[in-house]
């Protein structure tokens, strides 16, 4: 099983461990409901299907976390490039506000982060 990585241009961020598996995963069709004046129920798609996953870490030292920010902070607005563990790449964004992390041990962290992908 690969390490997981994220690039943009040359830019890339690499753990030393991959996040805690399995990974939670969430399609969302997004669909669009109605009523119309007759009272029928309506759907409709709203767009394309999008896969939004959770990224765990258990152990994250706190130079990983500082660089993992710092490729965020740069590249927050972009789409990039995602590696999983079968090293597939996906083009993904960030969920804005998604990092989550709290102190553990002295500057070791527990990490969660979301991007999301347009299928």
């Amino acid at each position: 099983m690969a390490l997981i990585y994220f690039t943009y241009g040359s830019a890339e961020w690499r753990p030393t461990r991959n996040p805690v598996y399995p990974l939670e995963t969430k399609d969302d069709y997004r669909l669009v409901y109605g009523e119309t004046a007759g009272g029928q129920m309506r759907t409709a798609k709203k767009g394309g299907k999008t896969r939004t996953v959770k990224l765990p870490w258990a152990l994250m030292p706190l130079a990983e976390l500082t660089a993992l920010q710092a490729f965020l902070d740069s590249y927050a607005k972009e789409k990039f490039t995602y590696y999983d563990y079968s090293e597939a790449a996906h083009t993904v964004q960030w969920v804005d506000g998604s990092l989550e992390y709290q102190e553990i041990y002295y500057q070791v962290y527990a990490v969660s982060l979301l991007i999301r992908e347009e299928l």
